[in-house]
């Protein structure tokens, strides 16, 4: 889990390339972080 939280965390400062060796759980954590992200945003707008 370390490595998903770092890069859930490179990407929210804007990282958009990162070596990973389970694509997968990767790409799981990042997608639930645009879900977080989205949230947020459609929270300030309304």
């Amino acid at each position: 889990m370390g490595t998903a939280s770092a890069c859930a965390i490179l990407a929210w400062q804007g990282a958009q390339i990162m070596r990973v060796h389970d694509v997968a759980e990767m790409r799981l954590a990042l997608d639930t972080l645009d879900e977080i992200r989205g949230a947020i945003v459609e929270d300030r707008v309304s």
